[in-house]
């Protein structure tokens, strides 16, 4: 496969390739889902749940970023701060988003300059789910914040990023590293020539084939399946994630961003 000479200036190449301690003893990396464990003291994108997923052992954290009304990134789901959609994260300047705790907890709504650090006091990468959608991309005022904030904190790991719109490559290109567009992921998958600096392969198991985890392993790209509650049946889902967990070990695959009921299928 022609891959240009330029996949070597991938940050995620040189530690995939020679970098031991990147992995677990095991030799697994784990992301956690949501923001860290979460359980019902530890909300998701909380600190409580960032601290437990340190403690468990994951490697990075994925956290959800949004944009307020005065295009300061916070921590947050869903696009709505209550369950009767009154009140939307992008309506409201971001000193009354962060008065508020999250629902049923003492765990306040956190900035996203709040948390970088904290994820680097505890070792933590960060992988950004930037809850933009196509069409309706967050500010440049906000891509700076968030530019800033990564460039002003010593990360243990390249951060990854997710963005539902262009904009976040337009704006952070040579601060995060980004998934394999469609593209991409086919020439890849045909063997063709692709530049792969700054990109990584993420979703779901059922859609990636041993022998594209194999050409991408081979040539340093970070393979990260998506191990959800949401992506299985609810009665048998521990089941189904155990099973596509086997598969991709058996692979090769070592990363792996999961929800943290699943890190006992972890050694």
């Amino acid at each position: 496969m022609e891959i240009s000479d330029d996949h070597r200036h991938n940050p995620w190449y040189r530690l995939l390739m020679s970098d031991s301690r990147l992995f677990d003893k095991a030799g697994i990396l784990l992301i956690a889902h949501r923001g860290g464990v979460v359980e019902p003291d530890s909300p998701q994108n909380s600190e409580a749940a960032i601290r437990r997923a340190a403690a468990a052992g994951f490697r990075m954290a994925e956290i959800d970023l949004r944009e307020t009304s005065d295009g300061v990134p916070v921590l947050y789901h869903d696009p709505w701060m209550d369950p009767e959609r009154r009140s939307a994260v992008s309506a409201l300047a971001a000193r009354e988003i962060l008065s508020r705790k999250h629902q049923g907890t003492d765990e306040p709504i956190l900035p996203f300059e709040k948390v970088a650090p904290i994820c680097s006091e505890c070792g933590l990468g960060l992988m950004l789910d930037i809850k933009s959608r196509p069409g309706f991309p967050f500010s440049e005022g906000f891509y700076d914040a968030v530019r800033g904030i990564l460039e002003s904190v010593d990360l243990p790991l390249p951060t990854l990023t997710l963005a539902g719109d262009d904009a976040a490559k337009r704006y952070l290109t040579d601060t995060v590293v980004f998934p394999l567009s469609a593209e991409e992921r086919a020439a890849v998958s045909a063997g063709t020539s692709v530049d792969i600096v700054n990109r990584y392969w993420f979703g779901l198991p059922r859609d990636l084939l041993e022998a594209d985890a194999d050409r991408m392993l081979e040539i340093g790209i970070l393979v990260v399946p998506a191990i959800n509650t949401f992506r299985y049946p609810r009665d048998s889902h521990l089941e189904a994630a155990a099973k596509d967990v086997r598969r991709l070990i058996g692979w090769g695959v070592r990363a792996f961003q999961i929800d943290s009921v699943y890190r006992p299928l972890f050694p």
